[in-house]
């Protein structure tokens, strides 16, 4: 990072510990632009920014999640609804639990007694598969893989059920099949539950990739196509699915790529490999990676400790346990200096280091980030709350623990719990007693719906200290 880059950083810092908001609200229309996910420090709240820092929806959830499909999953008091790109509550806050939306439909968990059962809803939030399923994964190619009685099948987008729950474990569909077991036998289906590869082999692989999946025979790995005919004959000791027209294969104890004919293109030279993506692989010589081009030509010389895939022209490296970023050259464009790093999503990339986290650009220059022990312990603050009679706030957070205090009077003091009312009572009774305060009263009580601890107590000019850990 440049110098100006780091002043400009420090300074962002010095903006969001003071409380302030280094990024404006903006009233504009972003249905069709990238959002990501911030948290504010103050609140210990997330809302969403653009790629500029603008604040786009204001921080108000208890969590929140990326945009798919035009709408995001979000959670507010424990329920989970969804939002669009402007801050409409589209969905409101009502399902227990909920995945993103996928071919227009989402799956939704909600509580009947003791059983937690899921379906589907349309993304005007209408139910249009009553919860009724043991497990439910999204809609892909038209069918969902969902689960009955420790058994999985398929049903379409009315609800109805094409493939009915048989199976020991199934995968989606894709590619027009979908891998299955049971009894022990793996297999291949089609969209109407028909068996079209019998398990002649020992081992079949989750799915069909451009056409080709991966089989095992005998302990060698080779490649059948859809009609279950072996194309590539079982000859390597470890196969992976094509990917832009090559496979890793490995021949003893070395990778190398093949092309769709098996044809060796990339002599098996390394230590490990993976995929190609935009033009390179990662690969190990030795404890090192690297990069190679298709023709097997080393790009980028073996001198990480880890490396990933190219994203956006960028690739996450780690050295001495810090994540960093190079460019195709192998230039280190961002020192590796993080704790945890992801991958540039249009432009962006989350970061994490000394329990901060946010955004950087390209120039590693920040964005926007805050503190997760702070937003934490402000969650915390909302949760558990020792009030007095005029329900004042008597809390504070020292950068590590909850620290509650307050001066024993003749007035009740009161805690409220939120979650985990029986482990936070037994935790507290337990303190209470050790803090010599001789005559302790817990009463249960719900006060606007929400369950009240009530502690009484027969020493005045007392002053009691909690601290809980973060």
């Amino acid at each position: 990072m440049n110098i100006k880059g780091f002043i400009l950083s420090m300074f962002l810092f010095s903006l969001l510990f003071s409380g302030y908001r280094v990024y404006s609200q903006s009233d504009g229309d972003y249905s069709e632009r990238t959002l990501y996910v911030f948290a504010d420090n103050v609140k210990g709240r997330y809302g969403y920014m653009d790629q500029y820092g603008t604040v786009v929806i204001k921080p108000q959830f208890d969590d929140a999640e990326c945009f798919f499909e035009g709408l995001a999953r979000v959670k507010i008091d424990g329920k989970y609804g969804y939002v669009d790109k402007n801050g409409n509550i589209v969905i409101k806050p009502q399902f227990d639990l909920a995945v993103d939306f996928k071919d227009g439909l989402a799956p939704i968990g909600i509580e009947i007694g003791i059983e937690r059962k899921w379906g589907y809803i349309d993304k005007t939030g209408r139910i249009v598969i009553k919860p009724q399923f043991d497990d439910a994964e999204c809609f892909s190619e038209g069918l969902a893989r969902v689960k009955i009685d420790d058994k999985y099948g398929y049903i379409d987008k009315k609800g109805n059920i094409v493939i009915k729950p048989q199976f020991d474990y199934a995968y989606s569909f894709s590619e027009g099949w979908a891998y299955i077991s049971i009894d022990g036998k793996e297999r291949y289906i089609d969209k109407t539950g028909k068996y079209v590869i019998q398990s002649q082999f020992d081992h079949l692989s989750s799915g069909f990739f451009e056409g080709l999946a991966v089989i095992t025979a005998e302990g060698k790995s080779g490649y059948i196509d859809k009609t279950g005919r072996i194309v590539i004959e079982p000859q390597f000791d470890d196969a992976y699915s094509f990917s832009k027209g090559l496979a890793p294969v490995k021949i003893r104890d070395k990778w190398g790529y093949i092309d769709k004919t098996g044809r060796i293109v990339v002599k098996p030279l390394f230590d490990d490999a993976y995929s190609f993506s935009e033009g390179l692989v990662p690969v190990k010589i030795r404890d090192k990676w690297g990069y190679i081009d298709k023709t097997g030509r080393i790009v980028v010389k073996p001198q990480f400790d880890y490396a990933t895939y190219f994203s956006e022209g960028m690739a996450l490296v780690i050295v001495d346990d810090k994540y960093g970023y190079i460019d195709k050259n192998g230039n280190i464009v961002i020192k590796p200096q993080f704790d945890h790093a992801y991958d540039f999503k249009e432009g962006l990339a989350l970061v994490v280091i000394d329990g901060k986290q946010g955004y950087i650009d390209k120039k590693g220059i920040w964005i926007c980030f805050w503190d997760t022990e702070v937003v934490q312990a402000n969650q915390i603050l909302r949760k558990f709350a020792l009030v007095n009679r005029d329900e004042d706030v008597m809390c504070e957070f020292d950068g590590e623990n909850l620290i509650i205090s307050f001066m024993w009077d003749e007035d009740e003091a009161s805690i409220t719990v939120e979650e985990n009312i029986d482990e936070f009572r037994s935790y507290y009774e337990d303190l209470w007693k050790d803090s010599e305060i001789n005559h302790v009263v817990w009463s249960l009580k719900r006060i606007g719906g929400k369950p009240i601890y009530k502690i009484a107590g027969n020493k005045s000019g007392k002053t009691i200290t909690i601290a809980i850990d973060i």
